[in-house]
């Protein structure tokens, strides 16, 4: 581990920004151009420069860049078009990684020390792409992570190594991993965005084979019969897409909707006349004058705005007791996240959230409580398939029955979906007594 004086007192401001003139590809003469432009606006206009900046007027900027790109006095429309672009994207976008944060094919990024990683979403499936050269060597890698904090009202340092900041243009959340705890040589960066490309319906995820049209009709109306449902897998596996999915085709356009998520992927505002969208805060920096909003105030707060249904992206925390209350207490049609190996695990896995958030409660009352706050459990895995790709797919559908026994309504066996039993006669009366709820 390095000495950590040298981070406190390493300069970052301008250095930040000069750190970020790279591309995956590079042209010696561009590289001529873009220094000459960062000099002059250096020089003309520094408090321009500074990335402490909190806001920074985007019709300024373009001015400021045009400027600097016409005393260079570039033939060639395209190599100016090309600086002007790039130079924009290091004052008011994300740095050496702009390109990849406006990208809405691109859900995911992570940088460790130098080395950049992109998730595309292609038509075909998720793929990862190692991206070369966008970052030259670790110092450039820091300049990088402290140009993103600081963007975001955060400080990168070592007496806070471990945080969670949110980019301000597309509410993308960066967990930062200090340098001074990191084995790669350089920061360790986890980038998640809200997806904005077109959010698939269950047809499509059928014809990706994440689940059969049996499936999808029993989800369909355990949805509209207000079931409280847990989807379940591990990271990655598509929790939100099947929860998004499932809840654009079931839940009827006239019910209130409260999502309440830590980022905001679910979008469901922009599908339901009345659904609103609830995104938790972590305090970004211990002086700062942002407060913390927890999951749990979240899930107080919207018990208070006459939901007909709550919808909670992911659980995890104190929330997890909130959820527990309103699955014995509310009218159902609860539809929540969480990270789970497998469904036979569920009551433990409350157990031991509710332990983590500091709540301790009997086992024998956790599994109360679970059982009677749930009807069914999806779980999701990641899976090989015979062409060695990995693929998603929900290979467990259960029903948790009143005696605490978690049964198999559906079982993937390798190659097909196996019903193993019909859903019991207590869920199927809730189903019917919803039954023309919404269709």
């Amino acid at each position: 581990m390095a000495n950590i004086d040298q981070y406190l007192r390493r300069g970052t401001e301008r250095a930040a920004l000069r750190a970020n003139l790279q591309q995956d590809t590079r042209d010696p003469q561009i590289d001529a151009y873009e220094n000459a432009a960062w000099d002059w606006i250096e020089q003309h206009y520094p408090a321009l420069m500074s990335a402490s900046a909190t806001y920074v007027d985007a019709g300024q900027v373009a001015d400021v860049v045009a400027r600097a790109v016409a005393q260079l006095n570039i033939a060639a429309p395209k190599i100016r078009q090309a600086i002007v672009e790039k130079l924009q994207s290091r004052i008011i976008g994300a740095g050496a990684i702009d390109p990849w944060m406006n990208d809405p094919t691109v859900t995911e990024i992570t940088v460790s020390g130098t080395r950049v990683r992109i998730l595309h979403q292609t038509p075909e499936g998720p793929r990862w792409d190692v991206v070369p050269g966008v970052l030259r060597s670790p110092q450039e890698a820091s300049q990088l992570a402290d140009f993103l904090c600081t963007r975001a009202g955060a400080r990168y340092q070592p007496v806070r190594p471990l945080q969670t900041i949110m980019w301000p243009s597309n509410g993308a959340r960066i967990n930062v991993v200090h340098e001074s705890i990191s084995g790669n040589d350089g920061p360790l960066l986890t980038i998640r965005k809200r997806s904005r490309g077109q959010a698939m319906d269950l047809s499509d995820l059928i014809d990706r084979g994440m689940l059969n049209a049996e499936m999808e009709d029993f989800l369909i109306q355990a949805v509209r019969g207000r079931a409280n449902i847990v989807i379940a897998g591990a990271t990655n596996t598509g929790k939100t897409t099947i929860l998004r999915a499932v809840a654009r085709a079931a839940i009827p356009p006239t019910e209130r909707i409260v999502t309440i998520e830590d980022i905001d992927e679910l979008q469901l505002v922009d599908f339901f006349p009345d659904a609103v969208s609830m995104i938790g805060h972590e305090k970004s920096d211990a002086d700062a004058a942002d407060v913390d909003v927890s999951l749990h105030a979240l899930f107080v707060n919207a018990l208070r705005m006459t939901p007909d249904r709550i919808i909670v992206g992911e659980i995890r925390g104190a929330e997890t007791k909130d959820v527990l209350e309103a699955g014995v207490t509310e009218a159902g049609g609860l539809l929540l996240t969480v990270h789970l190996k497998d469904p036979s695990m569920l009551f433990g896995r409350f157990y031991w959230m509710l332990l983590g958030a500091g709540l301790e409660m009997p086992w024998d009352t956790v599994v109360q409580q679970v059982k009677a706050a749930f009807n069914v459990i999806v779980h999701i895995t990641r899976w090989v398939n015979a062409d060695g790709e990995l693929v998603r797919r929900i290979t467990n559908i259960s029903e948790i029955l009143e005696s605490g026994e978690i049964v198999s309504l559906w079982d993937w066996d390798g190659a097909d979906w196996i019903p193993v039993h019909d859903p019991s006669p207590t869920l199927m009366a809730q189903i019917r007594r919803y039954a023309h709820h919404g269709s």
